[in-house]
């Protein structure tokens, strides 16, 4: 027989990490309090706060007070290769990390249309970029888990009876971290090589000039806006007759 001592340590939930929620340990357990990266789901057992010592110390982080483990005062980034988060959906499997310190930035590699520019540049990591051309710095918890979206208007095309016909209406195109707003077209409509279905967003590929024309946001429909000053000159010739 013996009386359990009890002490408060705080929950910090996966999905807002607020750390606002406590819960009871007791004495048996060793002293302390730990806490988890939002992707480590050891953090779903409600007791999983309670004593210091931690399995792995890359996602868990232990300390030796009670109430102690308040996420606040800690810096977490998503560390991983660039070739595991080298697009959205793989991003979000990237697990986070504790950095080593509180002040640590949150670094990933650049990004423009959708694909990592530089494929011998940085890792999703904590740290300061050495090189910006070839890094990108943010300063919360697990801010390089997600790309700047920096979207701007283009049209895109389908093969509509062997012919590359463009959308009735542009749609929000993603340049993420790329400098410049640019939409691509082909160059001629009947050819169904050197361009692809659904594209149109950013600029052409490299290797693509005899078959695909750059252009800036908006204007990769040419032939809709000469049907469009076609309709507004027959219009005017009406009125004059």
């Amino acid at each position: 027989w013996y009386q359990r001592r009890v002490r408060k340590a705080v929950v910090s939930t996966q999905s807002t990490g607020d750390g606002t929620k406590k819960v009871d340990c007791y004495a048996e357990v060793p002293d302390g309090c730990k806490m988890f990266t939002p992707s480590d789901v050891t953090a779903d057992s409600t007791t999983a706060v309670c004593g210091s010592t931690c399995t792995d110390e890359k996602t868990c982080k232990g300390c030796a007070s009670a109430d102690c483990n308040d996420i606040d005062t800690v810096k977490f980034c998503k560390v991983g290769t660039r070739a595991e988060g080298d697009t959205t959906e793989k991003l979000k499997t990237v697990p986070n990390q504790w950095c080593p310190n509180k002040a640590d930035k949150c670094q990933r590699p650049p990004v423009s249309y959708g694909a990592v520019v530089d494929a011998a540049g940085v890792d999703y990591a904590c740290g300061t970029c050495e090189a910006e051309a070839k890094c990108k710095n943010c300063d919360t918890s697990g801010c390089n888990g997600e790309w700047p979206m920096n979207t701007h208007k283009c049209y895109t095309y389908k093969l509509v009876e062997d012919k590359w016909t463009a959308s009735d209406k542009s749609a929000d195109c993603a340049a993420y971290d790329a400098g410049e707003a640019k939409c691509s077209m082909p160059l001629d409509l009947t050819k169904k090589d050197g361009f692809t279905a659904d594209g149109g967003c950013g600029p052409c590929a490299a290797g693509t000039d005899t078959t695909c024309k750059t252009t800036d946001a908006d204007k990769n429909a040419s032939q809709k806006t000469v049907i469009s000053l076609l309709t507004v000159l027959m219009s005017l010739l009406y009125v004059m007759l």
